[in-house]
């Protein structure tokens, strides 16, 4: 079975539209194209063992949550609580302890994400 390439027919006007709607969005800060995650907390290097530990957790929590609440959150509490990052300092605290801090920030589901974070054997050996 012989297969016909696509054509495409290129319309640069509405190409030109589409880049200049996407560039406004982006320069609005729209929640269409925020991508929070990418915003790290004043007191984190890029590329660190710090930086992968809060992007780490902080995914790991980010389940049908408000994205922009929680990045925001968490970049404030990685700031003033960085060791709350750090799984040693993770598993040291109690089940409760930890079900506080993730529906503080803004977590739906705190009991399962504290159990999740709890229980992750993966997380432990970060």
């Amino acid at each position: 079975m012989s297969r016909t390439p696509i054509q495409f027919e290129i319309d640069e006007n509405k190409a030109d539209n589409i880049a200049r709607a996407l560039k406004g969005l982006i320069e609005q800060r729209h929640w269409l194209v925020s991508v929070p995650e990418y915003q790290l907390p004043r007191n984190l290097q890029a590329g660190t063992r710090e930086h992968a530990l809060y992007l780490t957790y902080t995914i790991s929590i980010d389940y049908m949550t408000n994205a922009e609440k929680l990045w925001n959150k968490a970049r404030g509490a990685c700031k003033l609580y960085p060791e709350r990052f750090a799984p040693e300092k993770i598993f040291a605290v109690s089940d409760k302890t930890l079900e506080v801090f993730v529906r503080r920030l803004g977590v739906r589901f705190g009991p399962s994400a504290a159990t999740f974070t709890s229980n992750s054997p993966r997380i432990k050996d970060l």
